[in-house]
C-alpha cells in the first residue's frame, strides 16, 4: 500500500514537473515584445487655434551614424487611435533619434522635436500653418467618375509600387463617389499614380504643372503572361516583378524612378511549371526581375536570381525567360575558416555584379570658382547643393542612367558559393559586402568585410569560375589598448601569422598560413619585437636583430618580429632583402584585441624579453643590451639547471 502511494506521488510530481517545463518552454518560445512609446498628440490650426480633425502622422528616425540618413514611415491604423480630441500613437522604441510629423489636408506638415528610447510616454502638440491643396477627379476610359480609386503622390526621386490595395501611406487618398480627391500640396516636385480595378494613370511632373491632374482618365491595365525556365527546368514558386520607367519621363530628360509591379505581399509567384500571370500591369520599358524563394536564412526575404530587359505594351503581353547569356560563379571565403557563418549571412549587406558604366555619374554643376575653393568651402557647397531642386534633377538623371545598365544581385550559400546567371557581355565589378552588429561578429575585431573584383564577360563565355574569393576586413571594431605588462609578471598571450619569406603567401592564402600564439614558444626565451618595414627607426634595428640571432642561434632562444605592415608583400620583400632568419610574424587583422593592443604598445619599435615560463623580464632593449642582457639570462638559466 505504501509502495503504491509512493509511486502515485512520484508520478504526480513527474507530471507536474513536465507541465512546468512545458510552460517554461512555451514562455521561452514567445517572442519578447519590444518596448513601446505611447504618444498623445493634439493638432491645431496655428492661425485660429481650432483643433484639426482627420490628421495623419508619419514616424521618422535618424541613422545614429549618418545624420543625413533619415527614414520615414506612415503610421498604420493599428498603431493610431483617437481618444476624444486627442490622437494616441504607439510605436516601438529605437536607439536612434526619432520624430513625428503631423499632416492634414489643406495644411503644411509640422515636425516634432527628436526623441530617443529614454523618453517613453509623453505628449506632443502640433500647430499647422495653412497650405495649398491639390484637387482633381478620376474617370474611367468611358468618362464615368470612379469611387475608391487610390491616388498616390509620387515625390521626385521616389519609386512607387503598383497595387490595388491601400498601403496606409500619408501620400495616399481615395476618390469619393463623384471621383473627386483632395490632398495637401507638398511644396516640392511630385507626380501622381492612380490605380483602380478599371485601370491606372501616371501623371508626370510636367503634366501636374499643366493642371492635367484636374481630370484624370484611366488607361486600361496591361496583361502579362509568362514562364521562367532555368537550365531547361521550370522555376517553381519564384517571385516575379517588373521594374519599369513607365511614363514618368518628361521633357527635362530627368525621370522619376518609375514603378514596381509586384513586390512583397503583391509579388507574383510562378506555379510548379514556372508559369505566372499578372492582370494589373502598367506599360513601359524596364527589367523583369526574378527572386529566389525565401528560406529564412537571410535578413532579406528574397534574393535576386536574375533580371532581363523587357517592354510591356498595352493589352496582352507574353514573356518567357531561359538563361541564354553567361554565368559567373565562385565561392566567398573568410581567410581563417571555411564557409560563411550564419550570422554573417543573416546580416548580409549586399552581393552584386554591377556594370562599370553604372559608376559614370553625370557631372555636378560646379560653380566657376570651385577649383579655387578650400576643402571646407567645397564641402559647404556640396551640402547646400544636395538640398536644392537642381540636385533632385541631377540625382534622378543618374538613377535613370543606372536603370539601363545591367546589375545582378545574388545569394551567398552556406559554403560561401554563389552563381550569377544570364550575365550580358560587358565590364563588371563584383562587390560583396557584409555588415555586422558588433555583438554578432564572428571574429569580433571586424564589423564589416568585403570582396571586390573587376570582371570582363564576353559573348562567347558560358561559365566564368572565379574560384575562391577571400574576404578582407573593411571596418574593425575599435579595440582599446590593454595595460602595459609589468616586469616580473606573466606576459599576455597574443595571435599573429607566421610568414615564410621563401614561400611567400599572398593575403588570399591566409587560410594556408600558420596562425601562431605567443604561448606556442613557451619553454624558450622570447624576444618579441613590434615594428613596421616603412618606419626608419624600425629598419635601423634589423641588422642588430640579425646579429643577435646569429650569435644565439643554437641557444634556447627565439626572436618573434611582429610586423604591422598593411601589405604582406612589403614584409616578404623586406625579409628577403635583409635575410631575416628568425620568426617573422604579421598582424592578424581579424583578431581582437590586436597583439600590439594586448601589450599596450603606444609607439614602435618596441620589444619585450620573456622567460621560458612566460614571465616578462625586460622591455625595450637597445644597442648592445639586445645581445648582452639576453645572453646573461640564458647563462643564468643554464647555471640553475646544473
Amino acid at each position: 500500500m505504501k509502495t503504491c502511494l509512493k509511486l502515485t506521488i512520484l508520478v504526480v510530481l513527474m507530471l507536474l514537473c513536465a507541465l512546468n517545463l512545458n510552460a517554461q518552454d512555451e514562455e521561452a518560445e514567445k517572442p519578447k515584445e519590444k518596448p513601446k512609446h505611447t504618444i498623445t498628440a493634439e493638432v491645431f490650426d496655428k492661425a485660429t487655434g481650432e483643433r484639426i480633425e482627420n490628421a495623419t502622422f508619419i514616424l521618422g528616425w535618424i541613422n545614429p551614424h549618418h545624420a543625413d540618413d533619415i527614414h520615414t514611415f506612415g503610421i498604420s491604423d493599428e498603431r493610431l487611435r483617437k481618444d476624444g480630441d486627442k490622437y494616441i500613437i504607439v510605436c516601438e522604441q529605437a536607439k536612434a533619434k526619432m520624430f513625428i510629423i503631423a499632416e492634414a489636408i489643406g495644411y503644411k506638415p509640422s515636425k516634432s522635436d527628436t526623441f530617443t528610447s529614454e523618453k517613453k510616454d509623453f505628449d506632443l502638440k502640433f500647430e499647422l500653418d495653412k497650405g495649398e491643396i491639390v484637387t482633381g477627379k478620376v474617370f474611367s476610359k468611358d468618362k464615368k467618375p470612379l469611387e475608391g480609386a487610390i491616388v498616390t503622390r509620387v515625390d521626385f526621386g521616389d519609386q512607387v509600387f503598383v497595387s490595388l490595395n491601400s498601403r496606409s501611406s500619408s501620400k495616399e487618398v481615395n476618390t469619393k463617389k463623384d471621383g473627386s480627391f483632395i490632398f495637401s500640396h507638398p511644396n516640392k516636385i511630385f507626380g501622381v499614380l492612380v490605380t483602380h480595378e478599371e485601370g491606372y494613370a501616371i501623371i508626370d511632373v510636367e503634366q501636374v504643372k499643366t493642371d492635367m491632374i484636374k481630370e484624370i482618365v484611366l488607361t486600361p491595365w496591361a496583361h502579362i503572361k509568362g514562364r521562367l525556365m532555368m537550365d531547361g527546368k521550370p522555376l517553381a514558386n519564384h517571385s516575379v516583378n517588373f521594374d519599369l520607367d513607365s511614363d514618368f519621363e518628361y521633357v527635362s530628360g530627368a525621370s522619376m524612378q518609375g514603378v514596381i509591379i509586384g513586390f512583397g505581399n503583391t509579388s507574383h509567384k510562378t506555379d510548379e511549371n514556372g508559369y505566372f500571370e499578372i492582370k494589373h500591369a502598367t506599360t513601359g520599358k524596364g527589367q523583369m526581375i526574378c527572386f529566389t524563394p525565401y528560406n529564412g536564412e537571410s535578413a532579406f526575404y528574397e534574393r535576386y536570381l536574375f533580371q532581363a530587359p523587357v517592354t510591356i505594351h498595352s493589352g496582352m503581353n507574353e514573356v518567357e525567360f531561359s538563361n541564354s547569356h553567361s554565368r559567373v560563379k565562385g565561392r566567398v571565403q573568410h581567410p581563417m575558416f571555411v564557409g560563411i557563418p550564419d550570422n554573417w549571412r543573416f546580416h548580409m549587406g549586399y552581393a552584386s555584379l554591377k556594370s562599370l558604366h553604372e559608376k559614370a555619374r553625370p557631372p555636378y554643376p560646379y560653380p566657376s570658382d570651385y577649383a579655387a575653393m578650400t576643402m571646407d568651402e567645397k564641402n559647404i557647397w556640396l551640402r547646400k547643393f544636395t538640398k536644392t531642386e537642381k540636385y533632385a534633377y541631377w540625382e534622378a538623371e543618374w538613377r535613370k542612367r543606372q536603370k539601363h545598365y545591367p546589375k545582378y544581385e545574388f545569394k551567398i550559400e552556406k559554403d560561401g558559393s554563389f552563381d550569377v546567371i544570364n550575365v550580358e557581355p560587358g565590364e563588371y565589378e563584383l562587390d560583396i559586402y557584409f555588415s555586422l552588429p558588433r555583438n554578432e561578429t564572428a571574429i569580433t575585431n571586424v564589423s564589416s568585410a568585403s570582396y571586390r573584383q573587376q570582371i570582363t564577360v564576353v559573348a562567347e563565355a558560358k561559365t566564368i569560375d572565379l574560384g575562391v574569393c577571400y574576404l578582407q576586413p573593411v571596418y574593425r571594431n575599435r579595440s582599446t589598448k590593454g595595460p602595459k605588462p609589468v616586469i616580473g609578471q606573466p606576459a599576455p598571450d597574443c595571435h599573429f601569422y607566421v610568414i615564410d619569406p621563401q614561400k611567400p603567401e599572398t593575403y588570399e592564402e591566409l587560410s594556408k598560413m600558420k596562425l601562431a600564439k605567443l604561448s606556442d614558444y613557451k619553454g624558450k626565451f622570447v624576444l618579441l619585437e613590434f615594428w613596421r618595414t616603412s618606419y626608419g627607426p624600425c629598419r635601423a634595428l634589423t641588422p642588430k636583430l640579425n646579429e643577435v640571432y646569429d650569435k644565439l642561434k643554437g641557444e634556447n632562444f627565439v626572436i618573434v618580429s611582429h610586423s604591422s605592415d598593411r601589405d604582406i608583400n612589403d614584409l616578404v620583400d623586406y625579409a628577403k632583402q635583409n635575410n631575416m632568419q628568425y620568426v617573422i610574424g604579421w598582424k592578424n587583422a581579424w583578431a581582437n584585441p590586436s597583439a600590439s593592443n594586448v601589450f599596450g604598445v603606444s609607439k614602435i619599435p618596441a620589444n619585450y624579453l620573456i622567460s621560458p615560463d612566460g614571465v616578462l623580464l625586460e622591455v625595450n632593449l637597445t644597442g648592445e643590451e639586445l645581445y648582452t642582457r639576453v645572453q646573461q639570462y640564458i647563462e643564468e638559466a643554464k647555471m640553475k639547471e646544473k
